[in-house]
């Protein structure tokens, strides 16, 4: 009697084991998945690595097949101690050490556009004027100065560094609406005609992955201030949209 109590109670504990193997399995092998389909055709995204989907999809198809033997194994009232019981689990354990453990890490533990926003805080240390107090108007000298800003961003599935540049002249204040053709990754230098003030803004992903935006601050247009106080805030721009005229990085985007 006491044998025939038990049975179900271990069959109740091995399907437990089995259902969570398989919930962990499908969570984590359906969302690299489809993250790496949205991204596979993208040239900049805001990853830090690009999810091999290939491998992912495998990791649903198995996790499918194993859950189909599982039920298999109930239909014809396999005992808990059946090896099929094990399958599961033990494939789940061995995809998600995969994942963990292998893999390098593909989404970042916070957004890559607000880290971006914090290297343009960087800036003023790098682009300062000269000995006149002029601000520099040229991209090579500029892109030379940002050579060493990290942009958080892949392109290609491969670290973005440098950022790219477009120069923009005799601006009045800060871009405030982005520019046709430019893509994430990209710093808009825009210098007044005096050469006294300029403004830093860039373009992320709108915090998305593959999307394409100037970065944002608390809902508006994150900038810095050059040959001001360097700090970035966000200021509306005294006339309207302007656009880059020259461009220091082939990858700057058509």
């Amino acid at each position: 009697m006491e044998r025939h109590s038990s049975a179900p109670a271990g069959l109740r504990g091995a399907l437990w084991a089995n259902g969570l193997a398989l919930a962990l399995l499908l969570w984590i092998g359906i969302r690299y998945l489809l993250i790496g389909l949205e991204v596979r055709s993208a040239s900049v995204v805001a990853l830090t690595a690009i999810p091999p989907w290939p491998l992912y999809a495998g990791f649903v198809a198995l996790a499918a097949a194993l859950a189909g033997l599982v039920g298999l194994a109930v239909a014809r009232r396999a005992t808990p101690e059946s090896k099929v019981f094990r399958l599961l689990p033990v494939a789940s354990a061995i995809c998600l050490s995969t994942h963990w453990f292998v893999l390098p890490t593909a989404v970042p533990p916070i957004a890559l556009d607000q880290l971006a926003i914090q290297e343009l805080a960087d800036v003023p240390s790098l682009v300062t004027p000269d000995s006149y107090g002029l601000l520099p108007v040229d991209a090579e000298p500029i892109a030379a100065a940002l050579r060493t800003l990290p942009c958080p961003y892949l392109r290609n599935g491969q670290p973005m560094t440098p950022w790219a540049l477009s120069v923009v002249r005799d601006c009045t204040g800060p871009i405030v609406e982005l520019p046709p053709g430019i893509q994430a990754g990209t710093l808009l230098y825009c210098v007044a005609a005096d050469r006294r003030k300029a403004w830093m803004s860039g373009v992320g992903t709108a915090s998305s992955l593959i999307g394409r935006g100037l970065l944002q601050y608390q809902g508006r247009p994150a900038m810095v201030a050059l040959g001001e106080t360097g700090k970035v805030e966000q200021r509306a721009a005294e006339s309207g949209p302007v656009h880059p005229t020259a461009s220091a990085n082939p990858d700057a985007g058509p």
